[in-house]
């Protein structure tokens, strides 16, 4: 590629989307489950995965734009209220968002709520390694956890007549034949329950 011409990149929020799928897909062993959300199930974010037996709710912008946060906060009827709601306990709810540099579409991350907040001196966003014991590693999003937070989410939203509940029969594309070629969030969660039980292959 030649770095010296004079247009600029384009890309969009798919164009990130499909990167993160493919550095997924690309890096993690142990397979993982994507659901991606559409409709009324998008008021809990653009997609559901499960990777290394966690859960977590990622939001894909284009950018890390002030125009991209506002639109955001705009989708909630308190955004203040939500923040200080849903913030704590939120550990595995991220923004994933691209970032030129030399010339290089690099994907960047930060926790949603501190994305949202804007304080980047105090949260700085960080560069997307998917093996980074801060990404995941961690997640409050445990089994028991994922729905009632997922629920909270969505009733804050302005659109919020939907349930968490919906999610449980979305279907999940998973990247492992160990699991299924399709399965929904009851599955994933019975499966994890599993391993657990069967503990670390020797």
């Amino acid at each position: 590629m030649d770095s010296n011409r004079d247009e600029a990149l384009i890309w969009w929020e798919k164009t990130v989307e499909y990167q993160f799928v493919i550095e997924i897909l690309t890096k993690i062993n142990e397979g993982a489950a994507f659901a991606p959300l559409d409709g009324n199930q998008e008021s809990a974010g653009d997609l559901l995965l499960n990777a290394n037996n966690k859960f977590f709710i990622i939001e894909f912008k284009k950018d890390n734009s002030e125009d991209a946060k506002r639109r955001e906060k705009d989708k909630y009827t308190d955004f203040q209220d939500a923040m200080d709601t849903l913030k704590p306990g939120s550990n595995g709810h991220y923004v994933v968002f691209g970032e030129l540099i030399n010339n290089k579409l690099v994907l960047k991350y930060n926790n949603y709520w501190l994305f949202l907040s804007g304080d980047e001196n105090k949260n700085p966003d960080k560069e997307l390694n998917i093996l980074d014991e801060n990404f995941l590693k961690t997640s409050d999003l445990l089994e028991f956890y994922l729905l009632t937070y997922a629920d909270m989410l969505m009733k804050n939203k302005s659109s919020g007549s939907s349930s968490s509940e919906s999610l449980k029969t979305v279907v999940m594309i998973c990247s492992d034949d160990k699991i299924k070629q399709v399965a929904n969030l009851d599955d994933i969660v019975e499966i994890i329950r599993q391993i657990e039980q069967e503990g670390p292959v020797r």
